[in-house]
């Protein structure tokens, strides 16, 4: 019986066992290297000891794991080396298949070095399975075993062993040595150091390896040792897999390109991009919570993915990912971790860097675009590139909006209205400054002076509105809010954010210019306030009727679909024609909704009086004609003249309510 055999599927290919202890010298060079028999007893020794660290991947309870067979184990010179790799001894050790005479002396030295130092050993045991050392090919026909492969597997294995547990030190030395029969193979290895550079625990530098080292230890002699023929399931398997990843990686860049609804939840996801100098950072691994947006975005974009678009290569590549971690238990044991999960996490990284590949690469290429449009934009002027939008608009609406043409055309007038937003924003700011200046210069002469903080508000505003939105910090947002719920125009207020709070601020602005300016009708600072000729009544109810229609729609969008098209429908046509006005003040029809507001105004201005007005009116004169204060005749017209106006209002006021009830 063999030091193990592979029992069933839960059995290991290959099994590693280390213990450390203090170096001592020689002694275990020729333990490792003796040719004589070697007793369980003695074998059993590592097993016993309080030191030693068994296989990670076997049960506690495996019959027979270091046992020895009842035949001789030996070390023994190998016979297919070249003349230059034959050495004077069987032990190997890193680019040297059998140690010469001086090496030999060397590896005494060393050790020797190592026990004065009081630096560790580590003594471990790999052993291979019979079942593994056949069907990899290791045994020839006449019995003997290659080792020269399994020397060389070693040796590939031991650079990152040793430098995974922070041994990779001039300091570290190490040798191994195969012992072997024909129904057993198991090599022998040795660690150790002239000086301990390991971390110290409890004075005493740190004797246990990391379980995860030795489970790469034994994959890494696994994948050199097993030949194609062993690993046919496992290769397909692999393959498998770098052909679904790259199916989906190579859909999920024609989505990109030509998947309409996916541009633009790029688009979205661009929005919320911190502006990175270096654009490297935009990647999974960044945990960073400016990032956190973007990140979590771009995961549930891919995700989506991953369920619609890319379904069936991702359910191909998941069924290949779990076969693989059960071909890879069946050769390394049933402890061995699950890839699964951290296979599908690596694919969704790659897939996520694609994205922020792809925003990056159009970033670069957008921001040279849209610099030399911006020029020639800039040349075109206002004028000329508002009739030139309103022709690519048309043109647009003709075109096939999958079409490259179409796409091409709408980034186009996206660039043309950042330019224009930009450069009306820029003569908005101009604009301002003169009429600061213009009021300011007046100094006492005018009672306007409240006008010159409205106005540096406004350019406070202008500015803000030229930042793109991902580039303000919170104070800049709350303040951009705040101030446009003071000044912001009323044909641009939103639907959405005309709730009652919003229209209350925005209309107590409106009512305060109003004011000061009926306040002081004649005052030379009115030229920059308003434009000349312009009814100062007209130009503020104008705004407020327009918040009014506005604060209805809101609170109307609210009713079912089809109550809310009904009473918002004709709403929406008198804002139509109200904006009319505001470009055409002689709109008869806008005129006429004016002086209907007017009216309303008025007849709610009457209904804060007392209701006895007309009879105090008629009291008053009677008390003057009594007194004889007055002329009879003109007493009578004034008071006539008085309550006809009453009249005429009442009339007025009914004229209205037929008209709203035909409507």
């Amino acid at each position: 019986m063999g030091l193990f055999t592979k029992n069933g599927d839960k059995s290991p290919d290959i099994i590693y066992t280390q213990e450390f202890r203090l170096a001592n010298g020689a002694r275990y060079l020729g333990y490792t290297e003796r040719s004589e028999a070697l007793s369980p007893e003695k074998e059993n020794d590592l097993q016993r000891s309080e030191n030693v660290q068994n296989d990670p991947d076997v049960p506690k309870n495996y019959k027979g794991y270091l046992g020895y067979t009842d035949r001789k184990a030996a070390t023994k010179m190998e016979k297919d080396l070249d003349d230059q790799e034959k050495g004077d001894y069987p032990t190997f050790t890193q680019g040297a298949y059998e140690f010469s005479e001086k090496q030999h002396k060397k590896l005494i030295k060393n050790l020797k070095e190592a026990q004065k130092n009081k630096s560790l050993l580590w003594a471990g045991v790999i052993s291979f399975s019979p079942e593994f050392v056949e069907k990899s090919g290791l045994m020839y026909d006449d019995g003997t075993v290659n080792q020269k492969a399994i020397k060389t597997a070693v040796m590939a294995a031991m650079p990152d062993y040793l430098k995974a547990e922070g041994l990779n030190s001039p300091e570290t030395f190490w040798w191994g040595d195969i012992h072997l029969n024909t129904n057993h193979v198991h090599v022998h290895l040795a660690i150790s150091q002239k000086k301990n550079t390991r971390p110290l625990k409890n004075g005493q530098p740190k004797g246990m390896f990391h379980t995860k080292s030795i489970r790469k230890l034994k994959s890494a002699i696994h994948h050199q040792l097993a030949n194609e023929k062993s690993r046919v399931r496992e290769i397909a398997l692999e393959k498998s897999l770098d052909y679904h990843k790259s199916v989906m990686v190579n859909m999920a860049q024609r989505i990109i390109n030509q998947d309409q609804h996916t541009q633009q939840l790029l688009l979205n996801l661009q929005e919320t991009l911190p502006k990175y100098k270096d654009k490297r950072r935009w990647r999974a691994s960044n945990h960073s919570v400016d990032f956190k947006e973007s990140r979590d975005l771009a995961f549930d974009l891919v995700d989506s993915l991953l369920k619609h678009q890319l379904f069936s290569s991702y359910q191909f590549y998941q069924e290949s990912s779990k076969e693989l971690d059960s071909a890879s238990r069946e050769s390394y044991g049933q402890h061995i971790k699950d890839t699964v999960q951290p296979r599908d996490e690596e694919l969704r990284n790659r897939l996520v860097n694609l994205l922020f590949r792809d925003l990056a690469t159009a970033e670069r290429k957008g921001k040279l675009y849209r610099k030399d449009r911006l020029a020639i934009m800039e040349k075109q002027g206002i004028d000329l590139n508002r009739k030139i939008m309103d022709d690519e608009v048309k043109l647009l609406n003709e075109l096939d909006a999958k079409s490259s043409e179409a796409k091409k055309l709408r980034i186009r007038l996206g660039l043309r209205r950042y330019y224009l937003k930009l450069a009306n924003l820029d003569n908005r700011i101009v604009d301002l400054q003169e009429r600061i200046d213009g009021l300011k210069q007046l100094d006492d002469q005018t009672k306007l002076t409240p006008f010159i903080n409205f106005f540096q508000e406004q350019q406070l505003m202008a500015k803000l509105e030229k930042i793109p939105k991902k580039q303000l910090s919170t104070s800049d947002k709350a303040t951009l809010n705040r101030l446009r719920a003071k000044y912001q125009d009323v044909q641009q207020l939103p639907i959405k954010l005309s709730n009652p709070e919003n229209i209350a601020i925005r209309k107590a602005q409106l009512a305060q210019e109003e004011q000061l300016l009926k306040e002081y009708p004649n005052d030379p600072g009115k030229e920059f306030i308003i434009e000349p000729d312009t009814k100062v009544s007209e130009q503020y109810q104008t705004q407020q009727m327009i918040l009014d229609l506005k604060q209805r729609i809101h609170q109307n969008n609210q009713l079912s679909k089809e109550e809310r098209q009904k009473t918002n429908g004709p709403l929406f046509q008198r804002l139509k024609r109200l904006y009319k006005y505001k470009e055409n003040p002689h709109d008869h029809k806008a005129q006429q909704m004016i002086k209907k507001y007017q009216r309303k105004q008025r007849k709610q201005t009457r209904q804060h009086r007392s209701p006895l007005m007309s009879h105090s009116v008629i009291g008053s004169f009677t008390k003057l004609l009594a007194a004889g204060k007055i002329n009879h005749a003109k007493a009578r017209r004034a008071m006539h003249e008085r309550l006809d106006r009453d009249d005429d209002l009442e009339r007025e006021d009914e004229l209205e309510r037929r008209e709203e009830l035909r409507h």
